[in-house]
């Protein structure tokens, strides 16, 4: 429920950062503001393409990753201060979400391909110049996405 009306229950974005591939500018200092000079160790990140069970919910999706950072700091005692969550907004194909007037991400279809790619890696590269010591776990992305992912930057 909490993700399926994320942008309709909105009150404030429980530190989570959204970073919009139509604004890849702006990344690096949309990290630095969202970490408010805290020593960021852990990422959850998502683009939310392939939530398990209920399929693509764009930046509705950033549920995911602050619920699955609320189990590293109760489950394995990560500090609190410690982590973000950041949802990957690049685009929705949810139809649905595309129509909501309330719908808080970008109002495209996907981006694919190159520039996608592209964005991850900026993501990956700046998180890592950001917080030297971050460990980042990906969650949600797309079968084929993920795999490309993984493969990617598993020896990282």
């Amino acid at each position: 429920d909490t993700i399926e009306n994320y942008s309709e229950l909105f009150v404030q974005p429980q530190n989570a950062t959204f970073l919009s591939i139509d604004d890849p500018d702006s990344m690096k200092d949309s990290l630095k503001n969202a970490a408010d000079g805290r020593d960021i160790r852990l990422i959850v990140v998502t683009d939310a393409e392939g939530i398990l069970g209920i399929g693509d919910w764009g930046t509705n999706g950033v549920d995911i990753s602050v619920g699955k950072l609320m189990v590293y700091t109760a489950a394995a005692g990560i500090d609190p201060s410690q982590v973000m969550p950041v949802a990957l907004d690049t685009g929705t194909n949810n139809q649905d979400l595309l129509k909501d007037p309330m719908y808080l991400g970008n109002r495209h279809e996907r981006v694919t391909g190159d520039r996608y790619y592209k964005f991850v890696d900026q993501f990956v590269n700046t998180a890592e110049d950001l917080f030297p010591k971050l460990y980042l776990h990906f969650e949600d992305f797309g079968r084929d996405n993920a795999a490309n992912i993984l493969n990617t930057y598993k020896d990282k």
